[in-house]
């Protein structure tokens, strides 16, 4: 029975200790942002593109056609009886697009699946872990049951449609039955609230002459449950500099 690791992003792949056998996949998506809408996997993707390509022009398409959609066609025909586990931290970022990849699963394929966090106080990043630390997290990684798959392809259903009443019972189920993510229904409440968006424009208003750089690390000191990276938190910088 072989193992598959998918990561979350290129910072993880190229730490990866070579000690931890396996093939490795990367999810290089930013799901938490933009559309999600899609009748069938080709228009879904077909949106993500689009929407990507222009909100923010790099890496842009050929990077998605190239790098992101053959990592998800790997993951959607992993073979049967693999280990499969999920490197995502605690962070809303990382949450969505796990929930993104159990949806690629094939329930039928009798693969065993676990989910690997980083303990606290580092579970909303890995980069703070050395390979030793690293390995730990893999044997310490969380099962993930039929019923608990079946709670988190719900969750990014309900997350899909739009449905915020569904995802957030769904995440209290998660909370509970994985008590690393305890926290996941308090912040997914906080961003259906925009608490996100407050809180980078009382930090705007706080400096109207700073620049992006220090607000951002003083955004992700204050809330990084959110996971937010520089390109997407810039684009929120700008629309409500714009504005204020």
């Amino acid at each position: 029975m072989g193992a598959v690791h998918i990561l979350n992003g290129d910072a993880l792949l190229e730490r990866f200790p070579d000690a931890i056998s396996g093939d490795l996949l990367v999810c290089r998506e930013c799901l938490i942002d933009g559309p999600l809408q899609g009748r069938n996997p080709e228009t879904f993707f077909a949106n993500r593109m689009a929407y990507l390509d222009a909100a923010y022009e790099d890496p842009g398409a050929d990077f998605y056609l190239e790098a992101v959609l053959p990592q998800f066609e790997l993951m959607m025909n992993i073979p049967e009886q693999s280990e499969v586990y999920f490197w995502f931290e605690a962070d809303l970022f990382c949450q969505y697009n796990f929930w993104f990849c159990i949806s690629l699963m094939e329930s039928s394929s009798n693969c065993s699946y676990y989910l690997v966090l980083p303990p606290e106080p580092h579970q909303y990043g890995f980069s703070g872990l050395s390979n030793a630390e690293l390995q730990e997290a893999v044997e310490n990684a969380v099962p993930l049951s039929a019923l608990l798959m079946a709670s988190l392809d719900e969750l990014w259903k309900a997350t899909r449609k739009g449905d915020r009443k569904k995802a957030l019972t769904l995440a209290t189920m998660v909370s509970i039955a994985v008590p690393s993510l305890k926290q996941l229904p308090q912040h997914l409440e906080a961003y259906y609230k925009e608490d996100h968006l407050k809180l980078l424009a009382n930090l705007i208003a706080e400096n109207p002459e700073g620049e992006f750089g220090p607000i951002f690390r003083a955004f992700c000191q204050q809330a990084p449950e959110y996971g937010f990276g520089d390109l997407l938190l810039r684009r929120y910088f700008d629309e409500l500099s714009r504005n204020l």
